[in-house]
């Protein structure tokens, strides 16, 4: 198989937004998911005697281990991984994802999905351990909604104009709408990963959609941010910080 049978084949079951090369005799295929660093997802496509081959090759437990995570570091981490493998029907082979052999070309579109959202999930357990402070900072950014009297829309979702479609932490009706995404981090690598993440998506919804107003909220309690995360953030967005949070009244009711 090459690109173009590939992408004839799954003209009708993924999007255009996988993008396909021959890479040493078989095929890379980018997809829009994206890894804890910012990097694209990408899986590689074999043939064999017995079927079609998907595989990551080992590159997603590669990532985790460049944060030092290691999947199979607690039994509540292995468990979490055997678990999200068995929901999408993934097997594990010395150190790579694997999907079952496709033996019919017509599951192909299903078995890159399936990898693709197990390969994300994983890569997601590397936040597990945070997210027990980012849940208390985004109570605390719905307790003040509430307070003021601010209606709101929790997981609001937006597409760019690369087709990805982005889950956004607050939707805020208005005459120009607006949308607040809230950034808190005990780390200053995990600060890098949120400010890229955010970037991207700013830059990618504005592109395709300007009714909207974009508001970053950054949970200043902690001195982690860099100077170039606030010019990043607020040549995009408008930035307000935690400790003077009073600022995103006049912005959402502004017309």
């Amino acid at each position: 198989m090459n690109c173009e049978e590939f992408t004839k084949l799954l003209k009708e079951t993924l999007p255009s937004l996988y993008e396909c090369r021959e890479d040493a005799g078989r095929l890379k295929i980018r997809t829009p998911a994206e890894h804890p660093d910012g990097d694209y997802v990408e899986v590689y496509l074999m043939e064999s005697e017995e079927g079609l081959i998907l595989s990551d090759l080992g590159e997603t437990l590669r990532i985790l281990l460049n944060y030092n995570f290691d999947i199979g570091g607690t039994p509540k981490r292995k468990k979490l991984f055997e678990r999200i493998l068995r929901n999408y029907g993934i097997h594990y082979y010395m150190g790579e994802l694997r999907a079952p052999i496709i033996e019919d070309h017509r599951m192909l579109g299903k078995s890159i999905f399936n990898i693709v959202q197990a390969i994300t999930e994983v890569s997601n357990l590397l936040f597990t351990s945070r997210i027990g402070a980012v849940t208390v900072f985004k109570e605390d950014v719905e307790d003040f909604l509430i307070e003021k009297e601010i209606k709101y829309m929790k997981s609001y979702s937006v597409s760019g104009r690369s087709g990805a479609i982005y889950s956004v932490d607050y939707y805020i009706e208005a005459i120009m709408p607006s949308l607040i995404e809230a950034l808190s981090s005990g780390s200053i690598s995990y600060a890098d990963t949120l400010v890229s993440k955010t970037v991207r998506m700013w830059y990618d919804i504005k592109r395709l959609n300007g009714r909207f107003k974009f508001i970053t909220l950054i949970d200043d309690s902690a001195d982690i941010w860099k100077p170039a995360h606030y010019d990043l953030l607020g040549d995009l967005s408008n930035l307000v910080v935690w400790s003077e949070r009073d600022e995103i009244i006049s912005l959402v009711r502004e017309s």
